[in-house]
């Protein structure tokens, strides 16, 4: 019976405790998805943003182009370079867009479907239409032949995009809204490109509602500018040639007679070495003592006698006579006396008392030290290095003398 009911406890502890420690570790799984996904989106439009910076030509102001409304239709009477500035921002801002959602796990993000149910899917932009200042042109379709929704977007001075469920606005941080007056060209200068990305998070705990992330990058657009620098100076002056006038050399003959004496000392080096080696071994007895205990348990037994008082009923019948006299009266003016005898038995209960004594024995552990001490002999010997040789080195230089001779014509 105690071991099922351990088991029974068990089970219901179980499964009071496996709920909660399934809903931390479901916690904890949504807590990285969360986390990684914001940087991954992060990282996504930060590499995008810094693409768009080296591409001049996001830098157009397409409202002041002579173009057609879609921009790879039949040039016609719009302007050829208008034509080609027009082509070469839809294809460079598409190219950003593309690079923003090239994750490192774009698997784990689902297109910006609005009826897509999944754990995580981008939330869908529509790209919006530019008016033109051109006559002949209502509006421009600045977007490549369907795909006009995007799941990132590339944000200019004075966008602003709504995805098209309307749960997500996004404008240009800095200058939100564009005036005809304005130049993009110019604006792009003082205010930087914007690459936005949001994508609807669905947690597994069931009681959690759905959360948008998103993700911004921001990178200045790099102006590159065609011919060469002029040059700020001029070449250095050439200095005038200046005529030297060198003389003559004068030759003068004074013949003089020198003796040179040169002495020349040659060194000589005798080493006169002296080794000296006394190698010194020094025994050194050393005697040390270890005390060792050695502990010894003896077990002592104790014999308790422990009384028990055991009562023993014991039942004693005791019988009882009791004569009843009955009279008897008859016509005849007789009585007659009748005794009847009833015997009755009286139990009577006499309780003994029974003492037996049980011994117990009680084993008491007594732990006895010996110290015993242990005298080891330990012999050093220290060697002493002998004194290093000694060199002497003896330099004797003789002195030399060298005599240059004076030739006869300086002496005539």
């Amino acid at each position: 019976m105690a071991r099922k009911s351990d088991r029974c406890a068990a089970i219901v502890e179980f499964a009071l405790a496996f709920p909660l420690f399934f809903f931390c570790v479901l916690g904890i799984i949504d807590a990285v998805r969360y986390w990684s996904s914001k940087n991954l989106l992060l990282t996504g439009v930060q590499q995008a943003a810094n693409l768009a910076s080296r591409m001049d030509s996001l830098g157009t102001d397409l409202r002041r182009l002579n173009v057609n409304q879609d921009p790879f239709a039949a040039v016609g009477s719009a302007d050829p370079v208008d034509t080609t500035r027009y082509q070469r921002f839809v294809t460079d801002r598409h190219a950003a867009i593309d690079n923003a959602l090239r994750l490192p796990s774009a698997g784990f993000f689902q297109a910006g479907d609005p009826d897509s149910t999944g754990m995580l899917r981008f939330n869908r932009f529509r790209l919006n239409e530019v008016e033109s200042l051109v006559s002949g042109v209502s509006a421009l379709h600045p977007w490549q032949s369907g795909r006009e929704n995007v799941d990132a977007i590339l944000v200019r001075p004075g966008e602003t995009y709504v995805s098209l469920d309307g749960s997500v606005t996004f404008a240009h941080p800095t200058y939100p809204t564009l005036s005809i007056t304005d130049d993009t060209a110019s604006l792009m200068n003082d205010h930087p490109l914007v690459v936005f990305a949001s994508a609807r998070f669905r947690w597994i705990l069931p009681f959690f509602s759905p959360v948008d992330i998103s993700g911004t990058g921001v990178a200045w657009l790099e102006r590159v500018y065609d011919g060469s620098i002029p040059e700020l100076f001029g070449p250095p002056p050439t200095a005038a040639p200046t005529a030297t006038i060198t003389p003559a050399p004068t030759r003068t003959n004074t013949p003089q007679a020198t003796v040179t004496p040169t002495a020349t000392r040659t060194p000589t080096v005798t080493h006169t070495p002296t080794e000296t080696l006394t190698p010194t071994v020094t025994s050194t007895p050393t005697s040390t003592s270890t005390v060792t205990s050695t502990a010894t348990i003896t077990q002592t037994p104790t014999i308790t006698n422990t009384p028990t008082n055991t009562l023993t009923p014991t039942i004693t019948l005791t019988p009882t006579n009791t004569f009843t006299p009955s009279v008897t009266a008859t016509s005849t003016s007789t009585a007659t006396v009748t005794s009847t005898s009833t015997q009755t038995l009286t139990p009577t209960i006499t309780l003994t008392p029974t003492i037996t004594l049980t011994p117990t024995i009680t084993l008491t552990p007594t732990t006895t030290l010996t110290p015993t001490l242990t005298t080891t002999p330990t012999s050093t010997r220290t060697a002493t290095p002998p004194p290093p040789a000694t060199s002497t080195a003896t330099v004797a230089i003789p002195p030399t003398a060298t005599w240059t001779p004076i030739p006869r014509e300086l002496l005539e």
